[in-house]
């Protein structure tokens, strides 16, 4: 009975062996197969690697930089007690010659009319620095913030003789500005070109502006330009904000993807032929997953995309 007992015994534990080795064996060849396959895939990728396009292109630096904006205004005082009263609005809007600007309801019910002396954007407010805002004080100061706002007249508010009630910014006038450069590398080539190239914000256009006088004290550079426009919304407030498009840089573009850098240098896996080089390049990105080639490759070389599984050798291009 005994003896039965063990032989059973071995037999189970024989069987488990035969089932554990079989499962092994089993794991081992599906691991095998999916290595093999693995590295058969990994061969054929690289043998056959996405391609991209090197295109021309060029990119500018953009330089955000503050401004205060400087314009011939005229305040236009009450001539007498009363209510005012604006017949087009508050403003601002452009007005002609003798139009209208406001007129001055007196106690006895009769009305004191207010015309314009010339065309210009009128403002039914003022901002505390009309009689403080010029060129002298302005560039002979290290800095300016424009802290006060416009502040709008009430239709029907009470005046008195003397109180201001809006004024008047004679057209056509040139728009003038004050750049504040900071400390600026590149400011002998504004001082050779004679002009800037601004952009009112990220998504206007450009325009030239031209350079009247540039000032550098210490760390401050200053230069006082003329502007080829003057929009009615400007006159909201003195201070704004340009940017500065300077240092065009002209090369190709192609996905940042395709770009490696590798012991401090940058890297692309250029096609020639039927084969991929490791290429040295120089750019910078700029944006949106792609990358500017200023040095190294031409406009229509095809580089590999990706180059983190990229590898030098021969291709298939078909």
């Amino acid at each position: 009975m005994r003896r039965n007992r063990r032989k059973n015994k071995h037999k189970a534990t024989d069987k488990i062996f035969l089932k554990l080795l079989y499962v092994i064996c089993f794991a081992g060849i599906v691991a095998g197969a999916v290595y093999v396959y693995i590295k058969w895939y990994e061969r054929y990728s690289a043998a056959r690697p996405a391609l991209a396009l090197a295109e021309g292109s060029f990119y500018i630096d953009e330089t955000p930089l503050k401004a205060v904006l400087l314009w011939n205004e005229k305040v236009i005082y009450s001539p007498n007690v009363g209510r005012v009263f604006y017949p087009k609005g508050v403003g601002p809007f452009f007005v002609g010659e003798n139009e209208t600007l406001a007129f001055i309801e007196l106690d006895s019910g009769s009305k004191v009319q207010i015309k314009a002396k010339e065309p210009g954007y009128f403002v039914a407010g003022t901002d505390g620095y009309e009689d403080k805002w010029n060129y002298i004080n302005l560039w002979n100061h290290p800095g300016i913030s424009v802290e006060k706002k416009l502040k709008l007249m009430r239709d029907g508010a009470v005046v008195s003789k003397g109180t201001p009630i809006g004024k008047l910014i004679p057209q056509p006038q040139r728009l003038r500005a004050i750049v504040y450069l900071g400390h600026f590398p590149l400011l002998n080539e504004l001082i050779k070109g004679r002009k800037m190239s601004i952009k009112m914000n990220k998504d206007s256009f450009m325009f030239d502006a031209d350079i009247e006088a540039i000032s550098q004290t210490g760390s401050l550079s200053k230069v006082y330009v003329t502007l080829p426009f003057f929009p009615l919304e400007y006159i909201y407030s003195r201070g704004t904000s340009l940017i500065l498009c300077m240092g065009e840089r002209r090369g190709v573009v192609v996905p940042e993807s395709s770009v490696l850098m590798q012991d401090g240098k940058l890297w692309v896996y250029k096609v020639e032929g039927d084969e991929v080089i490791r290429h040295e390049i120089e750019g910078l990105p700029v944006g949106k997953g792609k990358f500017m080639v200023t040095n190294g490759l031409k406009p229509g070389e095809v580089v590999v995309k990706n180059a983190s599984k990229a590898r030098e050798g021969v291709i298939r291009l078909w």
